[in-house]
């Protein structure tokens, strides 16, 4: 059975992982034993938890599924990255779910790239154009509900100025079929794979706009892409320890540049 890793291991990469993880856990990842390595790495950090997370991406009032605690929010640099690239002006409008907790961290990144944000609801999409027709938002971040509802709200509305960027952040365990379903027409959508809310591990850049199953796999974890799953450890301090989490998804290198890796994605 072929077994590769990304990025290819080097001396540096096996440091951090020794570094970060004193010892290899038996088997790979639950939420339960990754909940432990966190609150241990919060004690040697000297960090406290600073808040619990969702673990699923759709949570109702009467099953909230089980938080996990961080020490620190998440980075979020890769929609952070986009903004810039794409010459975001003006704002930008959140529409992901509240529960997620991500708002105040869109707050930071929004101000450090220039920019105001608008927090609307996926259930109050006439709300949200008015949002964008009274003000000069260009951008919007949602989530699967929340750009169809978006789309059909702009369907029967005008927006008088161009709205010219989405980017919709999605579970990584949930296939979409047909992404044309969330095509809009003279708006750019990118796609962000998301382990839990918030926690990108896979993403689109401008250049992969329109290519529904190509991602840039994130750096900072390292990939072990096998023939019937891949399984992510996380390696950087900026992301959650995960241990060779299992996911439902293949992925294939397609191309490989100085500047970026273009891998596929499938799901098993």
């Amino acid at each position: 059975m072929e077994v590769r890793i990304y990025p290819e291991p080097d001396e540096v990469i096996q440091s951090a992982l020794a570094k970060r993880y004193d010892s290899v856990p038996d088997g790979p990842d639950s939420f339960k034993t990754l909940a432990q390595r966190v609150r241990v790495e919060s004690q040697k950090f000297n960090r406290p938890i600073i808040n619990y997370v969702p673990t699923q991406f759709v949570v109702n009032e009467h099953d909230m599924g089980p938080g996990l605690p961080q020490y620190q929010y998440p980075e979020l640099g890769y929609i952070a990255k986009t903004w810039d690239f794409f010459g975001s002006t003006g704002g930008v409008l959140i529409t992901v779910p509240i529960v997620w907790q991500l708002n105040y961290r869109f707050h930071q990144i929004a101000r450090e790239s220039g920019l105001y944000v608008a927090s609307g609801d996926i259930r109050n999409t006439p709300l949200s154009i008015e949002i964008l027709r009274q003000t000069k938002l260009r951008c919007v971040v949602t989530d699967t509900v929340g750009a169809l509802a978006l789309k059909a709200g702009l369907e029967k509305s005008v927006v008088p100025h161009s709205l010219n960027l989405i980017i919709i952040m999605r579970d990584v365990r949930e296939e979409v079929s047909d992404q044309a379903v969330y095509a809009i027409p003279g708006v750019t959508i990118l796609w962000e794979l998301q382990i839990i809310p918030g926690h990108t591990i896979a993403y689109q850049s401008l250049s992969l706009a329109g290519e529904p199953a190509l991602y840039h796999l994130s750096k900072e974890y390292q990939w072990k892409l096998e023939e019937t799953h891949t399984s992510i450890t996380g390696m950087d301090a900026s992301v959650l320890p995960w241990w060779q989490y299992h996911l439902p998804i293949m992925c294939h290198k397609e191309s490989s540049s100085a500047i970026e890796t273009v891998f596929s994605v499938t799901y098993v």
